[in-house]
């Protein structure tokens, strides 16, 4: 597609014990410290999510995100996961689609909280416009992500919803690019082209 920037995410409940708080898991780390390695020698800049929606489960059981505690806990899983790839990793989000999370996953109870947007050719058109839009006005855009390269198990939808750029045959496990797939590589060339 030749993009430049996949997300990836630094799970929480796969590197920080089972309360939330107390040692990170090293090797569990140490996996993230060399992917962040490997990927610039591929001409690939990484961008690390903090949080996907996944908490540890002794925070999860204390109440989640609504509570105060699990907010402090986040600051310091920020550090620790800074102070490992940090220094090779430019763009982070902190948390993974805030604006699905939070109805999905909390007010409608659908996620255990916090996945997935279903996103067309039509509404990823007229977001990349917005985001040029924004642009034109002054604000600091340094990357955009596309939800998502390939069909996957997606959290309370299970194989059911497609998001994918190119489509997974689950049987086979063939892979057909989407319309969308040449669309979105066609904008990257001509962003590239265009810019300074």
């Amino acid at each position: 597609m030749d993009g430049d920037g996949p997300r990836s995410a630094v799970d929480l409940p796969r590197n920080i014990v089972f309360g939330g708080s107390g040692p990170a898991n090293g090797p569990g780390l140490d996996l993230y410290d060399q992917l962040v390695d490997r990927l610039p020698a591929v001409g690939i800049q990484p961008m690390v999510t903090l949080h996907r929606g996944d908490l540890p489960q002794g925070l999860q059981d204390a109440g989640g995100w609504l509570m105060r505690d699990t907010a402090l806990r986040s600051g310091e899983y920020a550090q620790i996961v800074a102070g490992r790839p940090g220094d090779r990793v430019i763009h982070w989000c902190p948390v993974n689609e805030p604006h699905v999370m939070t109805p999905r996953g909390h007010a409608q109870t659908e996620l255990a909280p916090g996945r997935g947007l279903l996103s067309r050719i039509g509404s990823l058109d007229a977001h990349l416009r917005a985001v040029a839009d924004a642009v034109d006005r002054g604000v600091d855009v340094r990357g955009h992500r596309c939800w998502s390269l390939l069909d996957h198990f997606e959290g309370a939808d299970g194989w059911t919803q497609r998001f994918g750029r190119v489509h997974v045959d689950f049987e086979t496990l063939g892979r057909t690019p989407e319309r969308s797939f040449a669309g979105y590589a066609q904008k990257i060339r001509a962003h590239r082209e265009s810019a300074p």
